[in-house]
């Protein structure tokens, strides 16, 4: 095998293992998140645990979703901010998204707040 081949390899095996990880992180978070929920929109402020999900932690984001204006970052994960390569807490959510698909993003906060009634606050 040369070289490139062998590096190519290597580097589809990481993606695959990263893909996997990620798939992982996300199904453990929903499964946490639909047991606390129990049929509702979502769970209460005060039954969410960090210690449950303390694995997690650095993948999350947290948001809040205020009766008005745009939906703000509460909390990202450190691997989320270092992803991004920047510290997020605060920033309107819509500014990790393309121009074109802020709409769309106001349009599920207004639904999530108008239909079913979710309305989360910084305390």
């Amino acid at each position: 095998m040369s070289w490139l081949a062998d590096y190519e390899a290597r580097g589809v095996h990481l993606l695959r293992r990263e893909a996997g990880m990620r798939e992982r992180i996300a199904a453990q978070m929903m499964a946490y998140w639909e047991g606390l929920r129990a049929g509702r929109p979502a769970p209460r402020r005060s039954e969410i645990d960090p210690r449950r999900i303390e694995a997690l932690l650095p993948y999350t984001l947290v948001l809040e979703l205020r009766p008005e204006g745009p939906v703000r970052i509460r909390l990202a994960g450190a691997h989320v901010t270092g992803l991004m390569g920047m510290e997020l807490r605060g920033m309107p959510l819509e500014a990790l998204f393309e121009p074109e698909a802020r709409a769309a993003l106001a349009a599920t906060a207004r639904w999530a707040r108008d239909e079913l009634g979710l309305e989360l606050r910084a305390a």
